[in-house]
């Protein structure tokens, strides 16, 4: 554990099984004194509010649940992304977080890794620009919203629209559970800037995971290898200085959001209404793929 200060943690985990594979791993991990740590099963159990809340359930009736935990008094989360399912599941969520005065994040962390931060700085003068990712076979239900949360923040921008039209027919079952579903083929992005987004993944298992990102901007071009950590600058930069990349893992990023957080009520990720955009865009791809092919109006996007 990196945090210097005293903490204590309240941990609400219905599963027994769960609970007991965190504890295998935090006592393999805790090398120093760890924080107090509370177990619950419900959040009904807890009695008093958080310095930070961070939701990490599934997307089914987020909302929900966060409504109880503001109701308890808690005034700031880190939400998992998906955030919810549906564009008025959403609406909702802003609703309720304006009328408890409350501020929530969503925990799309790429902004975080370093090499995105160098990049961002080296394409700040662009007037446009293209990112292309290539995500191998990994789901497009579950992966999008890093990559559209990519393009809006690199472009300072969150006016952007998706096109589903290149999905794949097929509609596939998710590893994430029997009531989620996954997506494989392209979603097409642009915005008023011209700029240009391609998410590409297939459902082929015999191909393995990979996560290449390419952009270009007419004059720069770099193409990075999340999964091997390895950057390639396709154009001459001249003077401008290169860099390595270094993939930012959840368990090392998560200390430096909240830090953020509890000292300046701010981070570099979207908040929940910044997220919005990209959110109700996805919504809407999915759902009307998955309309056309189960033959009737589905309400809510079943990913998570």
């Amino acid at each position: 554990m990196k945090f210097q200060d005293k903490i204590s943690i309240d941990v609400v985990e219905p599963n027994k099984k769960s609970k007991n594979n965190a504890l295998v791993l935090i006592n393999k991990l805790s090398k120093i004194k760890s924080p107090k740590i509370n177990w619950f099963t419900s959040i009904q159990d807890l009695t008093d509010s958080g310095d930070i809340v961070i939701v990490a359930t599934n997307s089914v009736d987020r909302p929900k649940l966060i409504e109880i935990l503001l109701k308890q008094g808690n005034k700031k989360f880190l939400i998992e992304k998906m955030v919810c399912q549906s564009s008025n599941e959403y609406k909702s969520l802003i609703s309720i977080f304006k009328k408890f005065n409350a501020n929530g994040w969503v925990n799309a962390n790429r902004r975080y890794f370093r090499s995105y931060q160098k990049i961002k700085q080296l394409f700040s003068s662009s007037k446009s620009l293209e990112l292309s990712v290539h995500l191998g076979n990994s789901g497009l239900g579950t992966s999008s919203i890093h990559f559209v949360d990519l393009f809006c923040w690199l472009e300072n921008n969150y006016d952007v629209r998706l096109n589903g039209t290149y999905l794949f027919d097929q509609i596939y079952s998710s590893k994430r559970g029997r009531s989620f579903k996954e997506f494989a083929g392209t979603v097409v992005g642009s915005n008023n800037r011209k700029s240009f987004l391609t998410i590409s993944t297939h459902n082929n298992q015999s191909v393995p995971p990979s996560v290449i990102v390419e952009i270009y901007d007419g004059k720069r071009h770099v193409m990075i290898n999340e999964l091997k950590e390895k950057i390639y600058f396709l154009t001459d930069y001249g003077k401008l200085p290169k860099f390595s990349f270094k993939f930012g893992h959840t368990s090392e990023l998560t200390y430096k959001i909240i830090q953020d957080i509890l000292k300046n009520n701010s981070c570099l990720l979207p908040t929940l209404q910044d997220s919005y955009k990209s959110h109700s865009e996805l919504f809407q791809i999915f759902n009307n793929h998955l309309s056309k092919h189960l033959h009737h109006k589905v309400q809510k996007c079943p990913i998570t």
